[in-house]
């Protein structure tokens, strides 16, 4: 036995396990107080960086499924706007059915026009305040941007997924011109003191002219209003019996020039100012209408009054106000508008290659470029001027210059992030639902031709929402699944993750139990080794 008192060996022993054993304490102390494995990176290296990779998986997939289920209520604000709109295009629909049916009058389909035209205007509203968190949906900002420089003669409308994006050019030209409408009426002749009568010409005032006197137009009165339809709302012309028809062919250039012009019309007497002529008046023309007698001499007069006007592609005129007046001028349709055929090309500006081509007699041109609508003025491309010498008139022509809008489109669809990473994302495009990109815009039933056609018009439109509605629905029944998913990978990379970094109670709690019995042998051992240098005295003594 060797017996040394300067270093004492045993209890420099017994206090390095004692301080082992009072870390391994702690550890467990601060694993039972915590429930983690892992409080710190030394636990466990490798572990603590797959526990976090794990952890921000799991929180990803957690706020993936909140919005999810955001997205459902985006897309179900949508669908109860484009509800609402499925609702009063079946209403404008039975008002065309009821238009269409001959028992009615033109007044009486004006005052059909004007439900319509204020269920129009509301399907405009719920495109434009349909919003979810101030973000519009059915106004078509939630598909694409689109700009272009002449938005006078053209606009696009995106109407599906936008799978590119970029600038475009088109070009586009009549190919040929469109047919111009003649309104025919009955011969305008005035009869003298002595019943002689002759035909009318365009200084002859309305006033004078037999039918309006044997009619009572101006009976009692100095003017009177008639109403002209060619699109949207009815343009008010006021007619006064010192008119001239003459005039009235300018107010009715007028009108169909800019409609809706009511302060410009609205006026009695001649017209001044400048514009184009956009119908000309031709009278006593032969072969159009029945010899016509009167007076005692049997002077014969033959011929009718046409009003041709400017090509109007799928526009038609049509007039309403009292019958006296209606009848009076006795306006009947002999010739029809009819459209001019366009030659349409679409190119990239940036490769100068044809992204597509069409000869189309519509304004409205689909599938040119992708998921992009097109809409023209359908009479851009026409001269409309008046001729000047030996035969005076209107003159319609085509514009023999190329005539080029130019496109720039850029995605902005609705992305809905549904994943934990990047690029797990959902695109949802909402079409645009105005009255002009379903076509609604215009619809007009004062006569019953327009009515049978208002009727295709919103059958087309109404197609248009269902399938937009159904489109919204599957992307709803698509989140739905998708939140389930979600909901799954999240729970399995949990357990993943608390196996890797939760704390076994059980386990710990036998290291924590023979810790202390340790910790407790350690103190009392480390309390001999401190008597054996004690043992010296007995030598000493």
């Amino acid at each position: 036995m060797v017996l040394r008192i300067n270093q004492n060996i045993s209890a420099f022993n017994a206090h390095r396990n004692l301080l082992i054993t009072d870390s391994q304490l702690s550890k467990s102390l601060a694993r039972l107080s915590t429930g983690l494995r892992i409080t710190r990176a030394a636990d466990d290296a490798s572990g603590l960086a797959v526990s976090e990779k794990l952890r921000a998986q799991v929180r990803g997939l957690q706020r993936a499924s909140m919005n999810a289920q955001d997205g459902i209520s985006l897309l179900q604000t949508a669908e109860g706007g484009l509800n609402a709109t499925h609702s009063i295009l079946q209403r404008v629909r039975e008002l065309a059915v009821q238009a269409a049916n001959g028992t009615w009058t033109t007044n009486d389909r004006v005052e059909i026009q004007s439900e319509i035209d204020q269920l129009v205007s509301e399907i405009d509203r719920i495109a434009q305040t349909s919003e979810f968190n101030t973000k519009k949906l059915l106004d078509g900002t939630s598909t694409g941007l689109i700009s272009t420089d002449s938005p006078r003669t053209f606009k696009g409308v995106v109407t599906g997924d936008v799978g590119v994006g970029g600038n475009f050019s088109i070009v586009k030209q009549a190919t040929t011109t469109g047919q111009m409408q003649i309104l025919k009426s009955d011969v305008f002749v005035v009869v003298d003191s002595a019943g002689n009568a002759q035909q009318a010409t365009s200084s002859t005032t309305l006033g004078s002219i037999s039918r309006f006197q044997d009619l009572g137009v101006f009976t009692g009165r100095k003017s009177v209003q008639l109403s002209l339809h060619r699109s949207g709302d009815p343009t008010e012309i006021i007619l006064t019996k010192t008119d001239t028809l003459g005039t009235l062919e300018q107010k009715l250039s007028m009108a169909i020039a800019n409609p809706n012009s009511a302060n410009d019309l609205n006026m009695e007497g001649a017209l001044s100012g400048t514009w184009d002529n956009l119908v000309e008046l031709r009278t006593d023309v032969p072969g159009c209408g029945n010899n016509t007698t009167y007076g005692t001499t049997a002077t014969s007069v033959s011929g009718s009054t046409l009003w041709v006007t400017s090509p109007m592609p799928g526009v038609d005129i049509v007039f309403d106000g009292e019958e006296s007046l209606l009848n009076a001028l006795s306006f009947m349709t002999v010739a029809e508008a009819e459209t001019p055929v366009y030659s349409i090309a679409a190119y990239n500006i940036h490769t100068g290659l044809a992204v597509g081509t069409t000869t189309t007699s519509s304004a409205r041109i689909e599938g040119l470029i992708e998921g992009v609508t097109l809409i023209f003025d359908p009479s851009s491309d026409l001269l409309v001027s008046n001729r000047t010498g030996t035969a005076p008139g209107l003159s319609i022509g085509i514009n023999p210059a190329v005539d080029r809008e130019f496109l720039h489109v850029a995605p902005r669809n609705l992305n809905f992030q549904i994943g934990a990473n990047q690029g797990q994302t959902l695109n949802v495009t909402i079409g645009d639902m105005g009255a002009t990109a379903l076509g609604v815009d215009g619809i007009l039933v004062v006569n019953t031709k327009w009515a049978r056609n208002a009727i295709t018009q919103v059958d087309d439109a109404i197609n248009r929402v269902s399938s937009e509605r159904s489109k919204l629905g599957s992307f709803q029944n698509r989140l739905e699944h998708t939140i389930v998913n979600l909901g799954v990978q999240a729970e399995n990379l949990a357990a993943s993750e608390s196996r890797i970094r939760d704390l076994d109670f059980a386990q710990e709690m036998i290291s924590f139990t023979r810790n202390q019995i340790l910790m407790q042998s350690g103190i009392a051992m480390l309390a001999q080794a401190n008597q054996i240098p004690q043992t010296v005295l007995q030598l000493l003594g």
